[in-house]
């Protein structure tokens, strides 16, 4: 099976798309008549492109590391910790929500259109999570290891989820290997997630606009002894109005 290929000096954002594009037309040529004899030449091919996308991603989130560093005005190189490639970590993950997620669908009378749909978008949000792994983590690794870093803070996307949000209300709070790497929420990124962590070097940092936004909103909202419910409803509310 030829492997798509993907186009060098990509954003993030670009690199995203292009995972999902590639994991899409891989998927296309699964056997829903053999799938257990079609899955191992798509994988092959998926981790191929994660791997290279992981790649990039690690020189993106250097790249916007250094960038960040010398607007802040600290000179010199900060320590290069790039996040490590595990192939074992992506087989099970890719094998869950592709042909598992497949047969499932199948087993629930699910069309056969359907049943691809459904496990072709579980298998795309695994591949572009898994291979923006590789900015996420490197960020996070120099944030680690940098002297001259507060933290980090996590990004959304405009319109994000209300768990994203929420998250990113916290600001730069993130100051040290274990707040950073080891609680649940220093690398909760969920399927099709679009957020991505931001180096911070100054108590004076501010988010972006629609993060801003969201502590207003998070800091108005009475919590009525539940604050993650209340703020999402609130959230999801001032999304459709």
């Amino acid at each position: 099976m030829t492997r798509p290929a993907l186009a060098l000096k990509l954003t993030r954002r670009e690199l995203n798309t292009a995972v999902a594009k590639a994991t899409q037309d891989l998927w296309d040529s699964i056997d829903l008549d053999n799938i257990d004899a079609s899955w191992p030449a798509i994988l092959d091919a998926l981790i191929g492109i994660i791997a290279e996308a992981h790649g990039q991603g690690v020189e993106i989130a250097e790249d916007e590391y250094r960038t960040a560093r010398l607007a802040a005005g600290i000179l010199g190189d900060p320590p290069f910790a790039p996040a490590t490639f595990r192939v074992d970590d992506l087989r099970e993950a890719l094998t869950i929500n592709g042909p598992i997620a497949l047969k499932v669908a199948l087993r629930r009378r699910q069309s056969r259109e359907r049943a691809i749909a459904v496990a072709m978008s579980r298998l795309v949000g695994t591949s572009t999570r898994l291979a923006a792994d590789g900015a996420r983590r490197t960020t996070l690794n120099m944030v680690a290891a940098d002297g001259r870093s507060l933290g980090w803070a996590r990004i959304p996307r405009p319109g994000a989820c209300a768990f994203c949000m929420m998250l990113s209300t916290r600001g730069g709070a993130y100051k040290s290997r274990e707040s950073a790497l080891q609680t649940k929420d220093g690398l909760s990124y969920h399927a099709h997630c679009g957020c991505y962590p931001e180096p911070v070097f100054d108590d004076n940092w501010q988010p972006p606009k629609h993060v801003r936004e969201a502590e207003k909103l998070y800091a108005e909202t009475p919590t009525n002894g539940d604050a993650i419910k209340s703020f999402r409803a609130a959230y999801e509310a001032a999304q459709n109005t």
